[in-house]
């Protein structure tokens, strides 16, 4: 698939083919639309669709030959349920990854001293998850990461290196202020949908008979049917002869700095 640099610089070729034939012979100005349409829904494609690498690098998924898969959880920590998911874990011996967010790791150190101290990787979520986060300027999105960097290395010693957009969204700005904090982006190659589900066995059913090895599990440890859920997940991933790492090592990169 084309990135964005690509498809940007096949848009202005072609415009310029169109441009010099409209001085050979009369063309309708429309004719400049036929290229433009595709490469809008391109771009939006490519924002939506963290996976597509669009804008920028992102890992999302492991080697195939290797009978693992990693857990990720997004948008805590939250004192209401991710007790309950580290708890589960715990029992079950299994590492995961948290992608946190910065407001929230500044009202719940505690939480997180748990989550580092039980061996669990962490990962920057932006600080706020605001709605309006990828139209947000560069140096507001610069400083979302370093804000959240900074509150995570306070309470646990442990510089991210790890970054995980809100929504899955990325654009042209927000590339640039990955390269700039200098941190590697992370997608998702299953996505549970535990935001919309409300049923823990469907959210159970979907994960187990769609785990492939090397896959990122995307979960939220802020949604109660997630805790439901969960020890049905990880059952039903070890009963498929699947292995549960830490994304940093499904995915051979480097979680800290």
């Amino acid at each position: 698939m084309l990135n964005y640099k690509g498809a940007t610089l096949l848009l202005i070729m072609i415009l310029i083919v169109i441009a010099l034939s409209g001085l050979i012979t009369s063309i309708p100005i429309w004719l400049f639309l036929i290229p433009v349409v595709p490469y809008i829904f391109l771009i939006i494609y490519g924002s939506s669709k963290i996976n597509s690498q669009f804008f920028m690098p992102v890992v999302y998924r492991g080697e195939d030959d290797l009978k693992n898969v990693a857990i990720t959880f997004d948008d805590g920590p939250s004192p209401s349920t991710t007790p309950a998911i580290l708890d589960i874990l715990k029992k079950n011996e299994v590492p995961a990854t948290f992608f946190c967010i910065g407001e929230k790791v500044v009202e719940n150190p505690e939480i997180m001293q748990r989550i580092a101290g039980e061996g669990h990787v962490m990962g920057n979520h932006s600080y706020t998850h605001h709605f309006f986060f990828d139209v947000f300027s560069f140096n507001s999105l610069v400083q979302e990461m370093r804000t959240t960097n900074k509150a995570i290395e306070k309470i646990t010693r442990k510089r991210i290196h790890l970054f995980r957009p809100p929504y899955g969204v990325t654009t042209p700005v927000l590339a640039r202020a990955v390269k700039k904090v200098k941190m590697t982006s992370v997608g998702w190659s299953l996505r549970s949908m535990d935001t919309v589900t409300k049923d823990p066995k469907k959210l159970v059913d979907k994960i187990t008979k769609k785990v492939s090895a090397g896959d990122v599990i995307l979960l939220h440890d802020t949604m109660p049917v997630t805790v439901d859920a969960l020890q049905g997940i990880i059952d039903g991933i070890r009963a498929k002869g699947y292995s549960i790492v830490p994304a940093d090592k499904l995915l051979n990169i480097n979680a800290y700095v």
